[in-house]
């Protein structure tokens, strides 16, 4: 798996959670996405984002059998946009990357993911 197929699942599973929230966005709502033999999922995090340690977190996923995962922050204010943080564990891969959010009367589209750490 390439982190860019990821990132890929992790926009998707973004997109379903900006739409399920979008009544009550929080300014900076943070969720998991993971990939496993199962499937993708994602679940909310709760706490406070300093608080949560993100590269033990994506570890100790991989750790436990997920093929990929990734940490995403949803940042709201003068301008929209998600931080994700992602982990795979073959080849193992860690990549930050930043997409623009964008809401329209089609719904709600992400921009290109941009690398942030080059």
């Amino acid at each position: 798996m390439r982190l860019d197929s990821f990132f890929e699942d992790v926009a998707a599973q973004s997109i379903s959670e900006l739409d399920r929230g979008s009544e009550n966005a929080e300014s900076r709502a943070h969720w998991i996405v993971i990939r496993d033999s199962l499937g993708v999922e994602r679940s909310r995090v709760s706490g406070k984002e300093g608080e949560i340690d993100v590269g033990e977190v994506l570890a100790s996923h991989l750790a436990n059998g997920c093929d990929a995962a990734a940490f995403v922050v949803h940042v709201s204010g003068d301008s929209e946009y998600l931080m994700a943080q992602a982990l795979i564990a073959d080849p193992r891969e860690f990549d930050v990357r930043r997409a623009e959010v964008y809401r329209g009367d089609a719904g709600i589209r992400l921009g290109p993911w941009r690398h942030v750490i080059n």
